[in-house]
């Protein structure tokens, strides 16, 4: 992952930061979430940046299918499509298989169980 990161960022100078990379977690994926702002940068296509937007507006905890999002995007074929811009989606914090079910606040408390915060 380090080494996509800085493929797409040359410039950049990374820095590992374990305990501010758990404070931003917890602060994008709280215990309850509310609502807010978060501000991303987003490379993609088109079509994919839609369908992250999509993403985004899915309520926590429903099912929606490649087909339905394809058909709420206006392009009820394009399902397959719809799937590669997901799979090309590099922002996911927590990947999962689908028919595994992950509560994202339960992958935070993970990540940050190792790190010491004061």
């Amino acid at each position: 992952m380090l080494a996509a990161l800085a493929a797409n960022w040359p410039e950049a100078q990374l820095h590992a930061d374990a305990a501010q990379a758990c404070a931003l977690t917890k602060r994008i994926f709280p215990e309850t979430p509310t609502p807010g702002r978060l501000h991303l940068v987003l490379r993609g296509t088109n079509f994919q940046i839609k369908v992250w937007e999509a993403l985004i507006r899915i309520e926590p905890g429903r099912l929606v299918s490649y087909s339905q999002l394809a058909r709420g995007l206006g392009m009820p074929r394009a399902s397959r499509t719809v799937g590669s811009a997901i799979a090309a989606n590099t922002s996911n914090t927590v990947r999962r298989k689908p028919s595994e079910s992950v509560h994202v606040s339960t992958a935070s408390r993970r990540l940050c169980s190792s790190v010491t915060t004061s």
